[in-house]
């Protein structure tokens, strides 16, 4: 996802009503985020380099976090993802962690207020023999 065009459709979208009174719930749903996530966008967010490795993707299960629900039980599912990657896909996978390199979660649009809300998670790995 680039977040840096997120940012710039809201300031887009503040410069065309700035003469309205807008809150920050609206300018964060123009750009398709809730308030909580728009207001955590930092500059390392925008762009990460990875360095090429090998890795597992896991997606999270489906959670609905559309109508304003709460987040709680999707950062739930996203820990639980964690939980069994290590504890029980590693153990049966062939491959092991490597440690030395990036391990990162991806959010993009699936993510937000959505009733099929997902997101990924990129595990390093090697072949337990390497």
């Amino acid at each position: 996802m680039n977040y840096s065009k997120d940012i710039e459709r809201s300031i887009e979208y503040i410069e065309q009503n700035i003469k309205e009174n807008l809150t920050a719930e609206e300018i964060a749903a123009e750009a398709g985020y809730s308030l909580y996530h728009f207001s955590r966008v930092t500059d390392e967010m925008i762009t990460v380099d990875v360095p090429e490795a090998g890795y597992a993707v896991f997606t999270t299960p489906l959670v609905d976090t559309s109508e304003g629900k709460a987040q709680e039980e999707f950062v739930q599912t996203i820990k639980s993802t964690w939980k069994y990657i290590f504890e029980e896909w590693f153990p049966g996978s062939g491959y092991v962690y490597d440690e030395g390199k990036l391990n990162f979660e991806f959010y993009d649009e699936r993510c937000h207020s959505r009733v099929d809300t997902v997101m990924e998670i990129y595990v390093p790995v090697r072949g337990a023999g390497k």
